[in-house]
């Protein structure tokens, strides 16, 4: 006997990978989410300015436009779930983009038109990392 079934194979994302990019201005700030998977975030490697050249797994220098960066580095697995770039058009906030997905590892440039002060806050259920940077 010969049974024919319709399966279909669902990607499982992990938890510490980007679901959704977001950004909104403010009065006072410009808004960055970063929307996880999970419930929750996961441990941040580092979030800092820096400067360019960002080289990826390539070994070749990433473009970037801007004038400020900040890094965002944290550890996912290689699943490919996450949201790869997003474009703004904010008082600060112009553009985030991942220069390296390599070997569970994610590193994003969050480029800036002017260096800002900023504030981190992580919430829960789902995973949100937020960036508010002052105007």
């Amino acid at each position: 006997m010969l049974i024919w079934a319709d399966v279909t194979l669902a990607q499982v994302c992990d938890g510490s990978a980007v679901k959704a990019i977001r950004a909104s201005s403010h009065a006072k700030f410009d808004r960055l989410v970063f929307e996880f998977y999970g419930d929750t975030v996961p441990p941040i490697e580092s979030l800092a300015y820096a400067k360019p050249p960002f080289i990826g797994p390539s070994g070749e220098p990433e473009k970037v436009t801007g004038k400020f960066f900040v890094e965002a580095f944290w550890h996912t697995p290689m699943d490919m779930c996450s949201v790869n770039k997003k474009q703004f058009n904010l008082p600060i906030l112009r553009s985030v983009k991942v220069y390296d997905l390599f070997e569970g590892d994610i590193r994003y440039i969050i480029s800036l038109k002017k260096k800002a002060a900023f504030t981190t806050t992580k919430l829960a259920s789902p995973g949100r990392l937020v960036l508010d940077f002052a105007k």
